[in-house]
């Protein structure tokens, strides 16, 4: 997959976050993301984009923990982020339900 390609997939990601959470604006190849912060992760810490400043592309994903179809993909994204890990790209999965199905104790 190329650079571009790459690149174009991240944005159009960040772009749903985006214009969910009220950013209307437009992201053009190259731009920097707008930042997100405080999400809480499956460690109990709170994570942003700024903690993963030193990967050279940040691969998006949104999912959720009861859905068939997004529990289908999980082993997939494992495997994506250890067979580029090496060349800098780091995958942050965030989930986007608030069920109690969804909640990180369960």
């Amino acid at each position: 997959m190329t650079h571009a390609v790459k690149s174009s997939l991240v944005l159009a990601t960040l772009a749903v976050l985006l214009v969910g959470c009220g950013y209307a604006g437009e992201l053009k190849i190259g731009e920097t993301a707008p930042d997100f912060q405080s999400i809480i992760g499956v460690d109990g810490n709170k994570h942003g984009l700024a903690d993963y400043q030193q990967a050279k592309l940040v691969v998006v994903v949104f999912t959720c923990n009861h859905c068939p179809v997004a529990a289908a993909y999980e082993d997939r994204l494992i495997a994506l982020q250890k067979q580029y890990a090496a060349q800098g790209v780091q995958f942050v999965a965030i989930n986007v339900n608030n069920i109690a199905a969804d909640r990180l104790e369960e």
